[in-house]
Parts: C-alpha cells; sequence; structure tokens
C-alpha cells in the first residue's frame, strides 16, 4: 500500500497541529491501530498541477483562502491524496509562494514516486497509446503529453487504482492536445475536478468575519 511509504513523524504532525492528539494518543500502537482500520491507510486521489497552480492564481489565492490550503494540507497529509515527483518539480519551477508550500509537503511523501516497475509498464503503455498513427493527435501534442508531469499522472493512477483529480475537461476529437480525461477514460480511470473532491472529503468552508 502507498500509505507504507509515508513518514508516521508526518502523520503525527498533521494529528497534534488539527488538536486530534486526545483522540489517538502518541503511542505507535495508538497510531497502527487507528491506520489498520483503514481511514488513512489507502490513497484515493492524486492531484494534477493544475490543482495546485490554478488555485493560487485564480480560484483559492493564499492570502483570501487560508482554509482551502488547510483541507489541502491535511488530506495530504493524513493519506487521503497525493501527487507525483515529476508534479512537484513543475510546481518547484515557479519559485513562489506556492513552491515554498509545496516543499514543505515533500518529506511527508506526498509526492510519489513513478519509477516503480508498475508505473512504468503502465507508462509504456499510454505512451503507445498515445503515439499510435491510428490516434488523432497532432505530433507536437503526442511529445507535448509525454514530455510533461501529464502521462507519469494517469500512469501511477492506472498502477495503483487512484482517481486523477485535474481541472482540465473531457473533449471529443481533441487533436492539438492529450487531455488527462481523456487519457483516463481510455484506460478506466476516474477522473474528477477540485470541487467534486471537496464535496467528496465533506468538508464545509465558512467565512471568517473581518476584524
Amino acid at each position: 500500500q502507498i500509505f507504507q511509504r509515508r513518514t508516521k513523524q508526518c502523520i503525527f504532525s498533521a494529528i497534534a497541529r488539527e488538536g486530534w492528539s486526545e483522540a489517538f494518543g502518541a503511542n505507535t500502537d495508538h497510531f497502527d491501530k487507528f491506520c489498520e482500520g483503514g481511514w488513512c491507510s489507502v490513497i484515493k486521489y492524486l492531484l494534477d498541477s493544475n490543482i495546485f497552480i490554478q488555485a493560487k492564481n485564480m480560484h483559492y489565492p493564499f492570502e483570501s483562502f487560508p482554509g482551502f490550503w488547510s483541507w489541502l494540507r491535511q488530506n495530504m497529509e493524513i493519506g487521503v491524496a497525493a501527487s507525483i515527483e515529476p508534479v512537484f518539480d513543475e510546481i518547484m519551477r515557479g519559485n513562489d509562494e506556492l513552491a515554498d508550500w509545496t516543499k514543505e509537503r515533500k518529506d511527508c511523501g506526498c509526492f510519489l514516486s513513478v519509477s516503480d516497475t508498475a508505473t512504468q509498464q503502465v507508462y509504456r503503455d499510454i505512451a503507445a497509446w498515445a503515439v499510435d498513427p491510428a490516434r488523432i493527435f497532432k505530433d507536437n501534442a503526442k511529445s507535448e503529453f509525454l514530455r510533461v508531469a501529464d502521462s507519469w499522472l494517469v500512469a501511477k493512477a492506472v498502477s495503483e487504482k487512484l482517481t486523477v483529480v485535474t481541472l482540465e475537461k473531457y473533449q471529443v476529437d481533441c487533436k492539438k492536445r492529450i487531455l488527462i480525461p481523456n487519457v483516463c477514460r481510455a484506460f478506466g480511470v476516474e477522473c474528477i475536478d477540485t470541487v467534486e473532491l471537496i464535496r467528496r472529503t465533506g468538508v464545509k468552508f465558512d467565512i471568517a468575519p473581518q476584524e
């Protein structure tokens, strides 16, 4: 299970920060029983880079929506959601507040490696699918898709049976880009957006009164 690659220290930090210590205690036995119950044993959602980038730039800027980023941090640190190392690398190139926020999640195992055998095999299958002459995609669309994190994101989701979270939308007969939802559909992977992820985690955001 993916969760086994995460560090207990990261989860303990999340529990302490959110005030859950009384519920779970501060010992390994409590923690192990908690995880064996299935609450945080398996990651369910795999996040595309645009979930982070567009949230910061458009929908949920840090200064106006701190609750969104707390919610995202919690779900990544306790093992509900994650992303992949190629997405981490894309975000780091921004060298901004989002890069700083993302870097803090790195040691918690929130960005998964794609070097495992299963993911590598699926990636080869996806690459073969994308460059198949029978496909309608233009050559630059094929090269772009295989160059960026998108192809690895779907490969990881397929190999680990995860749901992809992206802001891209499925488009029939799209030639200029290979869209993540199109690839997900071809490989039997569920694909949702940020709003649906918010609904599924059951969080509700309130507006804090201005001082």
